[in-house]
C-alpha cells in the first residue's frame, strides 16, 4: 500500500512538472514560422562566474522582435486550471535581417567587453507544432583571446591633475594585465573626475 502511494505521488510530481514546463503561445502569426526559443552557448575555457555575466549580457543584445518575452501565468479556462505555465503572446515572425542585426549587436559588445576577435554565429531550427511553426535558435559564441592593457600612462595638461591622478594610483581600475574592457575604462574616467572635482575642479 504504501509503495503504491510512492509511486502515486511521484507520478503526480512528474504529471505536475510536465505540464508546468509546457509553453503556451497565443496570437501567433498564421502561416509563418515565428521566433519561440533562444539560446546562447558560449564555447572556450572562460571562469564559470564571467561565462554567466557574459551571456546575461548578450541576451539583452538580441532585437526586440527576436527577444522572447515569456510570463508565467495560470491559462484559464484551460486544463490544469490551477497549473501556471509559461505564456508567449504575439512572438514576431522569424526575420532573419533582425537575427543578423543581433550577431552583430553581440560582437560589438564582446568587443567592448575586450574580446576584439569574437567569432559568433546563428543556427536555426523550425519544430513544428499543430499549425505552430516555431523556430529555435542557438548562438555559438566563441570568445577568442581577450585583449589586456599592456602598459598605462597618465599625462594631464597641469601638474596639480597629475599628482591628483597619480596619489589615488593604487585605487585605479586600471593595471597592467587588466581586460581591455570599455565599462572598466569608464569606470576609472568616472573615478578620476570625481577625485578632481572633489578638490575644487569642474
Amino acid at each position: 500500500m504504501l509503495k503504491n502511494k510512492v509511486y502515486f505521488f511521484l507520478t503526480l510530481i512528474a504529471a505536475l512538472s510536465l505540464f508546468y514546463s509546457c509553453t503556451v503561445v497565443k496570437k501567433y502569426p498564421k502561416n509563418n514560422a515565428f521566433h519561440f526559443e533562444n539560446n546562447i552557448k558560449i564555447e572556450g575555457e572562460l571562469p564559470k562566474e564571467k561565462r554567466l555575466a557574459i551571456k546575461s549580457e548578450l541576451f539583452t543584445q538580441l532585437e526586440d522582435s527576436v527577444s522572447i518575452k515569456k510570463a508565467s501565468k495560470i491559462p484559464w479556462p484551460s486544463f490544469p486550471w490551477i497549473i501556471p505555465v509559461s505564456v508567449i503572446e504575439q512572438p514576431a515572425a522569424f526575420n532573419s535581417e533582425k537575427l543578423e542585426a543581433s550577431v552583430r549587436n553581440m560582437k560589438n559588445l564582446m568587443t567592448s567587453l575586450g574580446y576584439r576577435r569574437s567569432d559568433i554565429k546563428a543556427d536555426t531550427v523550425i519544430k513544428l507544432k499543430k499549425d505552430q511553426k516555431r523556430v529555435y535558435t542557438e548562438f555559438t559564441v566563441v570568445p577568442g583571446p581577450a585583449f589586456r592593457i599592456d602598459s598605462i600612462s597618465i599625462d594631464f595638461p597641469t601638474k596639480e591633475l597629475q599628482m591628483l591622478a597619480a596619489a589615488s594610483s593604487a585605487k585605479s581600475f586600471i593595471r597592467k594585465g587588466t581586460i581591455f574592457d570599455y565599462g572598466t575604462l569608464d569606470q576609472e574616467l568616472s573615478r578620476l573626475t570625481e577625485i578632481f572635482q572633489n578638490n575644487g575642479y569642474y
